[in-house]
């Protein structure tokens, strides 16, 4: 899987996420900070902690409430390895 099929992928899934709320579709993944999971691009989508296992409320708990698909998973490894300078939040 390369770099725009996981990112494609990562879109997709917080689309989906962002449906079960209620919320609209976004265009494109918002910035955020690489190894952060209150804050990478997907826990900023979706208002979820992400772990790369799951999205959890911002409260905490051990269950999550969404599990990760391996694609998504893709995109976060690649994210957090810096393979994605556009998307990384300026400090």
């Amino acid at each position: 899987m390369n770099r725009a099929e996981a990112k494609a992928a990562a879109l997709g899934f917080c689309n989906a996420v962002r449906a079960d709320q209620g919320r609209p579709r976004i265009q494109n993944l918002p910035p955020g900070s690489p190894k952060a999971t209150l804050k990478c691009p997907i826990a900023n989508a979706t208002g979820l902690a992400c772990d790369g296992i799951g999205l959890y409320e911002p409260t905490g708990g051990l269950n999550p409430a969404v599990f990760i698909p391996p694609a998504v998973r893709r995109f976060i490894e690649l994210f957090d390895s810096g393979q994605y300078p556009e998307l990384v939040k300026g400090e």
